[in-house]
């Protein structure tokens, strides 16, 4: 028979396996909790314009939430493994168009409205934690250099097809 004790270490034990397979999981993908700073500054610039403190057409407003908005989408899909398939889904080549061939919104050069000031500083913080620590952001720079590589390959080969071929013909 068993005892209750062992029952109880037993599960102990299989909670602790638990907690570190997820500790594990969050350390290697650590995707979607490097994308809460941005989605928190995208629901404060909602929340300017409900509680009517800025108007929803105000350049500066208009231009950070625009990219912002852009950002959370590309992010979603580099999101790690599954996030990969959303972007194939999607018909977006992100190697190629880090942003889904979205452009960013220019932010005009005006001083900032005094109710976006806060706004911006949090955005500054969590963009440079998005950076820091987003699993599918470090993947996209590393594909990115890939395909420059690749690319240079093929122009390399390219260019010794002709020189090749142009040598063959001056020697003939």
């Amino acid at each position: 028979m068993t005892s209750p004790l062992w029952i109880a270490i037993g599960t102990a034990l299989l909670m602790a396996g638990l907690l570190v397979e997820a500790l594990m999981f969050r350390a290697i993908h650590h995707d979607v909790p490097s994308l809460y700073r941005l989605f928190a500054v995208r629901d404060k610039l909602i929340r300017l314009v409900v509680e009517r403190k800025i108007d929803r057409y105000e350049p500066h407003f208009d231009a950070l939430y625009r990219n912002v908005t852009i950002l959370l989408q590309s992010s979603r899909c580099i999101s790690g493994p599954g996030g990969w398939n959303l972007a194939k889904t999607q018909g977006k080549h992100l190697a190629r168009h880090p942003n889904g061939g979205q452009t960013l919104a220019v932010i005009p050069e005006q001083s900032l409205p005094d109710n976006l000031s806060p706004v911006v500083g949090e955005l500054r913080e969590a963009l440079e934690h998005l950076i820091g620590n987003h699993y599918g952001v470090i993947v996209q720079v590393n594909s990115h250099r890939r395909e420059l590589a690749r690319i240079q390959k093929e122009q390399a080969k390219a260019l010794l097809k002709m020189i090749l071929t142009q040598s063959t013909l001056c020697s003939v």
